[in-house]
């Protein structure tokens, strides 16, 4: 659900966002006398990126035995550099699936699936915290933190940390973003992330340390549209220092933007992976004589006929869409001698078939390795200056393996002329925004847009208001509503209430009691940013904007202005306020106004309105009892001013109603 919001918000307000070009230049990278790529297996190295894991004990228990599975055959096959984990290790919601808590059995299965593994003793684990691992964790390695016990990095880095590659031919740095709220709220309050000003410190230093590096790679869990940082631009402080920024989060919004792919403004790559929870994907990146290559694959179930198996990543020439000619050496395609596949299957490789805009070139062959092991390296000369037309090319490889599975994968490239940058623009709607502020900025002018909604009708002069709120029995009721103050100031003061006042307080994370307002969260001494509370607040006014206002409003218009020609019999009371709901004809005395038909009334509430209320009250229970009452407990249902506020708001104007008819002429 978050994931289609994120993507909502981003679509609405696009235009809100930083402008985005594709035809944007950036100073190219100097020339140096380096090697280019050729037939050794030299200079290339490359690493597994997976996210989103979501190991449950509640849902789907093939996650846990698939990720150990992943480790046992994928991992080793491939043998990466390392594999970075990028958050939401564990899915930490319980079988209701709207409350949450840390399960440790969850965490243990992780730990487990590692360890068994072995992996460890092959290759390196990188892992970071996501917001599913702070769910109900007051703060970083409290006892509730079990990331930091169970977590391969977690004992020995408290939040973020960098990490380099060094190799004969260069150094490559890493850094890991956790961008983890102070406090981890409950589900579903902790959905964005937020840089405090120690994190802020810590990255600034990371990317000091490593301006001397070949490349510099980012892991984060969350995509930079969903990090709140106030105070430290973080996509700049990225431009300046990263060739790419991979992370996870949104899930690809369910599938609806498998390639989540952007290039931010800032020159950087920001790469968003699909989830190992529901789509099994794993992220390959190599990177060949400092060019950068990636693919993004899936790993099928043991009961599917499917395999993935072999998997094949082109390094030379490399993917046109995501080329950065300022960051990486773009001439070194045309200098190189031979086209380079990295190919991996659990049996032997058979056959390598390169195709260039659907001639064959010839069958690629395993490079020389650099030790004992096979390579994974496929190489097959060519002439790049052949291709160096200017012109838009594309290469298809098909490799073969023993079992006969086949694989066929495809990109354009270039070899003399600038990147091609095909981005979606649904992937640019994810990530280019930010979402924080523009969640922020549709909460405020929902707000603005009702208050004046409600008070126009209150500064338009008596001589034109009788023009203008006559034309609809809407304008009518309208004015009715906003000129009776007993019933105006409380739906004002609705409006202030969203905007300052607590929605509801409880027990946010675990017995810590906390306050949750439209702008944040108080847990304790901690304020806590999170902006997904404008979408809650924001629901909240659109449900009783357009679920209850309009019939009242409507109701209130159907009696026009007092009539000569009709009459009904108004009783008297003793304040001598007249009631419409009373005929008693012993007590009564005529009153002037245009309404023959009797008004069916339950007590003093007329019978349109009576079961308008009971609907409202009944969903906006149920809208209480959902996003509050099951995520936090009954108290916190309880204690929820902000849900029960248009409850008896809604009660309260339908019991004025014949009070508003009474005393408010239709203009």
């Amino acid at each position: 659900m978050n994931g289609y919001l994120m993507v909502f918000s981003g679509i609405l307000l696009c235009f809100l966002s930083s402008a985005y070009s594709m035809n944007a230049r950036y100073s190219l990278r100097n020339k140096d006398t380096d090697p280019s790529p050729s037939a050794s297996m030299d200079n290339i190295f490359w690493f597994i990126q997976i996210t989103d894991l979501h190991l449950s004990v509640h849902q789907d228990t093939s996650r846990s035995t698939d990720f150990e599975r992943f480790c046992n055959y994928t991992v080793r096959t491939i043998r990466p550099e390392f594999v970075s984990v990028s958050g939401d290790i564990t899915d930490a919601r319980s079988a209701v699936f709207i409350s949450s808590k840390q399960y440790l059995s969850e965490w243990s299965s992780y730990r487990a699936a590692i360890r068994k593994s072995g992996i460890l003793e092959l290759t390196k684990v990188y892992d970071i915290r996501g917001n599913h691992d702070m769910f109900d964790v007051l703060r970083v390695n409290h006892s509730t933190d079990y990331f930091s016990k169970y977590g391969v990095q977690g004992p020995s880095h408290t939040r973020s940390y960098l990490y380099t590659v060094r190799k004969p031919f260069g150094n490559y740095s890493f850094i890991n973003l956790d961008a983890c709220p102070k406090a981890g709220v409950n589900f579903p309050l902790n959905f964005f992330g937020e840089l405090t000003p120690d994190v802020e410190k810590q990255l600034l230093e990371f990317v000091s340390r490593t301006e001397r590096s070949n490349h510099t790679f980012w892991f984060g869990h969350y995509p930079t549209s969903t990090i709140i940082s106030p105070r430290l631009n973080l996509r700049d402080l990225l431009g300046q220092s990263t060739f790419a920024y991979f992370c996870g989060h949104l899930h690809t919004a369910h599938r609806l933007i498998p390639r989540m792919y952007v290039l931010q403004p800032q020159g950087y790559l920001e790469l968003e992976l699909g989830d190992w929870r529901d789509g099994r994907y794993f992220r390959i990146v190599a990177v060949d004589h400092d060019l950068v290559s990636f693919a993004d694959f899936r790993m099928f179930h043991g009961t599917q006929q499917t395999t993935e198996w072999p998997i094949v990543l082109v390094t030379n020439p490399k993917d046109s869409d995501f080329l950065l000619p300022h960051k990486e050496p773009m001439y070194r395609i045309l200098d190189s001698t031979h086209i380079r596949i990295l190919v991996w299957s659990l049996y032997s490789v058979l056959d390598v078939s390169v195709f260039i805009d659907g001639e064959f070139q010839g069958n690629a062959t395993r490079a020389t390795p650099s030790g004992n092991d096979l390579s994974p390296l496929y190489v097959l000369p060519w002439n790049a200056t052949r291709w160096a037309d200017r012109n838009i090319h594309e290469i298809r490889v098909v490799a073969t393996d023993a079992r006969n599975n086949r694989r066929v994968v495809s990109h354009q490239f270039v070899v003399n002329r600038g990147p091609t940058w095909n981005f979606t623009r649904l992937a640019g709607f994810a990530l280019h925004p930010d979402h924080s502020f523009n969640l922020k900025l549709v909460f405020y002018l929902l707000e603005g847009i009702f208050f004046c909604f409600l008070l126009m009708p209150r500064l338009i002069p008596s001589k034109f208001s009788r023009n203008c709120f006559r034309s609809s029995r809407f304008c009518v009721g309208l004015y009715r509503l906003t000129h009776f103050n007993p019933c105006y100031i409380p739906l004002m003061g609705f409006i202030l209430y969203q905007c300052c006042g607590p929605t509801f307080m409880g027990f946010l994370i675990g017995y810590h009691f906390g306050v949750v307002f439209s702008f944040g969260i108080v847990v304790g001494t901690t304020f806590v940013v999170e902006s997904l509370t404008y979408v809650y607040e924001g629901i909240q006014l659109l449900i009783f904007v357009i679920l209850y206002v309009p019939l009242p409003v409507w109701y209130l218009g159907k009696i026009r202005a007092i009539s000569r020609m009709e009459s009904v019999n108004l009783i008297t009371t003793e304040d001598n306020t007249p009631s419409v709901c009373d005929r008693n004809p012993a007590t009564a005395s005529t009153v002037r106004v245009q309404q023959s038909v009797p008004i069916r009334c339950v007590g003093r509430i007329p019978l349109a309105l009576f079961i308008h209320a009971v609907i409202f009250s009944s969903l906006q229970l149920l809208f209480l009892i959902v996003t509050i009452g099951i995520p936090y407990g009954a108290l916190a249902a309880f204690l929820s001013p902000g849900r029960l506020y248009p409850v008896a708001l809604c009660w309260f104007i339908a019991l004025q109603a014949n009070e508003i008819l009474a005393h408010v002429p239709g203009t």
